[in-house]
């Protein structure tokens, strides 16, 4: 597992990856029912699309409410989580810790 975090804490560092962290201590959440991923494409290719995936089983949405939802599930995760310099000293300090 440290040699796990110890990559995350280096991809992190990369410009093109965005690595947050939620901690337990923040509670429910929105993302606690369920994960989901938003798929963007060109305009001309095909409008967003959100992949859920949920106990009662996996859906790809489509509708624009229902983007709009999956955009706000996101935006209040992306709020509560830590930082991303803050998530990845969290992440190393935790990979020291496994030593």
């Amino acid at each position: 597992m440290r040699t796990q975090l110890r990559h995350l804490v280096e991809m992190s560092k990369r410009p093109n990856v965005e690595l947050q962290v939620l901690p337990f201590s923040e509670g429910w959440h929105p993302g606690t029912v369920g994960s989901f991923s938003m798929l963007e494409f060109p305009e001309d290719v095909h409008s967003p699309v959100s992949y859920v995936v949920s106990q009662a089983g996996d859906a790809y949405l489509e509708r624009e409410d229902d983007m709009r939802r999956v955009t706000l599930t996101y935006t209040h995760l992306h709020a509560a989580a830590l930082s991303a310099s803050k998530s990845r000293d969290l992440i190393a300090a935790i990979a020291r810790d496994l030593a």
